[in-house]
C-alpha cells in the first residue's frame, strides 16, 4: 500500500511539474524514446535500463544545455564512461522511471557516455542484503553480458576484426574493453546498497564486514 501510494505522489508530482516546464516534459519524452531493457536476475525486478545521455537536461530543477555530449559515430577514440545509478525509496519502493531525469542530468554532469538505471525487488519481497546482492549481481552483469557491453561500447577508429560481431560498416572494440570506467551510485537507500555491495567485496574478514553491516533488519527502521 505504502509503494503504491508513493509511486502515484511521484506521478502525480512529476505531471504538475511537466505543465509548469516543458522541458522536463520534452527531456523525460527523449529519454524513455531511447531506452534500452534487459533482466539481469530471475524476476521481471531484476532489471536493467540503459540510454545515452541526452543534450537538454535538468540541472537541479533548471533545464539548462548541458555540457555532456551523446557519444556518436562522429566522437571516434572516446573512453566510454558508465553511470550506474540505483534508485531509492526506503528500501521498499522505488521505481526506475522515475529517477531517469536524475540520473540522465548526474550522467552529464560526469560526462557519462552511457547511463544505467539498476531495479531490484524492495521490501518485503527482499530485505537489504537482498537487495545488496542484487546490486552485485546487477554490476557483474552490466559488465559481462556480450549484448549489454555491445551496447555500452562507445566507437573507436581502430575495427576489432576479431569480434564475432564484426561489421565492416561499423567498429567496435572487444567486449573486455567496452567499459574504460563505471560510476556506481544511488540515492537514499539506493546509496545504502550500493555501498553495501562495495564493502562485500572490500572486506576481507568477517569481524569487520559484521561491523558496518550489522543493522539490516528493516522492520527496526
Amino acid at each position: 500500500g505504502i509503494s503504491i501510494l508513493s509511486d502515484l505522489s511521484v506521478l502525480i508530482l512529476g505531471a504538475t511539474m511537466g505543465l509548469t516546464d516543458v522541458q522536463l516534459l520534452l527531456d523525460m519524452v527523449q529519454i524513455s524514446k531511447k531506452i534500452s531493457r534487459f533482466q539481469y536476475g530471475a524476476t521481471a525486478t531484476h532489471r536493467v535500463e540503459v540510454f545515452r545521455p541526452v543534450n537538454n537536461v535538468v540541472n537541479f530543477g533548471k533545464s539548462a544545455k548541458s555540457a555532456g555530449q551523446v557519444i556518436t559515430s562522429k566522437n571516434a577514440n572516446k573512453k566510454s564512461k558508465i553511470l550506474v545509478f540505483v534508485h531509492g525509496g526506503a528500501w521498499g519502493c522505488g521505481q526506475l522511471w522515475q529517477y531517469r531525469l536524475v540520473a540522465n542530468g548526474l550522467g552529464n554532469i560526469i560526462g557519462a557516455t552511457s547511463v544505467v538505471l539498476i531495479g531490484y525487488p524492495t521490501y518485503p519481497t527482499a530485505g537489504i542484503l537482498e537487495q545488496r546482492d542484487c546490486i552485485t549481481e546487477a554490476v557483474r552483469f552490466i559488465r559481462e553480458d556480450p549484448a549489454m557491453l555491445k551496447l555500452l561500447q562507445v566507437n573507436r577508429t581502430t575495427p576489432d576484426t576479431a569480434d564475432m560481431n564484426y561489421d565492416e560498416n561499423d567498429v567496435y572494440v572487444p567486449y573486455n574493453n567496452a567499459i574504460d570506467t563505471m560510476v556506481l551510485c544511488g540515492h537514499s537507500s539506493g546509496a545504502n546498497i550500493c555501498a553495501l555491495s562495495l564493502l562485500d567485496t572490500c572486506f576481507t574478514t568477517t569481524t569487520a564486514y559484521n561491523a558496518v553491516t550489522n543493522n539490516t533488519a528493516l522492520p527496526k527502521h
